[in-house]
């Protein structure tokens, strides 16, 4: 992957049936695209430090906090904290 990171499984799964998730109500994606996961962690990363770095960010509720999990691989789900 571009980031060198791992998904956790049931989330790689997910990317496997589809490119994300988009919330017709909210109008928004609640699982980010693969392009866009690449993008805003490559955008983050620098400016949010090295503790950031170990998150990988994939979606958001909206509110500007994104969903996290771990980059080696961990099934973990964290909020990274608003971008």
């Amino acid at each position: 992957m571009a980031l060198a990171a791992a998904f956790p499984a049931d989330l790689r799964q997910l990317y496997l049936a589809s490119d994300g998730v988009f919330d017709h109500p909210g109008q928004s994606f609640v699982i980010w695209p693969l392009s866009k996961v690449v993008t805003r962690n490559r955008k983050a990363w620098p400016r949010d430090g090295p503790a950031r770095r170990e998150l990988v960010g994939f979606g958001d509720a909206g509110t500007g906090a994104p969903f996290c999990v771990p980059r080696d691989g961990g099934r973990a789900v964290s909020a990274c904290g608003a971008w």
